[in-house]
């Protein structure tokens, strides 16, 4: 729990990670900061437009601590861990990693299908996209 801070929104000057998806923030793209005093330690975080629109509202609980294992839940509970093969749905099963700044490799557990999954950094192409894979199910 924060004892005090501050949230700003800023455009990146260098690159920074994303406290739920590690991602690199680039250079001159817009991120939420956080700066103040959290559980008695002086913190600074960054979140990337994606996880501060889908990821955080959905799956943070900052009494627990930040960590990247929300991101981790927010996709295994997507749509994007379906194999579209198989239609494997052992959400769990599912293996993933980060291949660049915006796609992600899924290995089914069930047959080992793999695909790639984008996923935008920018907050509004976020939406557009996760609308987009809603649609398609």
């Amino acid at each position: 729990m924060s004892d005090f801070g501050n949230y700003k929104y800023v455009k990146t000057r260098k690159i920074h990670h994303c406290v739920y998806c590690n991602r690199a923030i680039p250079i001159g793209t817009m991120a939420r900061n956080f700066s103040g005093i959290w559980e008695g330690d002086w913190q600074n975080w960054y979140t990337c437009g994606f996880c501060e629109k889908e990821v955080e509202p959905n799956y943070a609980e900052p009494s627990d601590g930040i960590s990247g294992d929300e991101f981790s839940n927010w996709l295994y509970e997507s749509d994007y861990v379906i194999c579209k093969k198989c239609n494997g749905n052992r959400r769990y099963s599912a293996e993933w990693d980060w291949i660049d700044i915006t796609h992600i490799k899924v290995t089914c557990g069930d047959c080992w299908h793999e695909w790639i999954v984008e996923i935008p950094i920018d907050g509004d192409a976020a939406i557009k996209a996760i609308e987009g894979v809603k649609n398609d199910a």
